[in-house]
């Protein structure tokens, strides 16, 4: 879970969307406000592309929180992702 800045959510919602290895960005309706999913093909890479995108929202306060996954797909290669929710307090 990433805390953010009170009505900064929309503006963290795009900022993520434009960050290459985010897949998937959606603001809910209340906590977590802003759920987020990334992908690499690695654990490593993924790590950095984690510390890469939450560095690029300014509007973040404290109580980060991840939850990795990995992803067996069918015909393709096996990929790594994050899920990481955003709340407001």
């Amino acid at each position: 879970m990433l805390n953010i800045v009170q009505g900064k959510a929309e503006e963290a919602a795009r900022l993520l969307r434009d960050e290459v290895g985010v897949v998937a960005v959606d603001m809910l309706e209340g906590p977590p406000d802003i759920i987020a999913l990334m992908e690499a093909s690695g654990r490593s890479t993924l790590a950095r592309l984690a510390v890469r995108v939450i560095a690029s929202v300014e509007a973040l306060t404290e109580d980060i929180q991840l939850l990795p996954a990995r992803m067996h797909r069918k015909k393709k290669r096996d990929s790594h992702s994050v899920a990481a929710m955003m709340v407001k307090h």
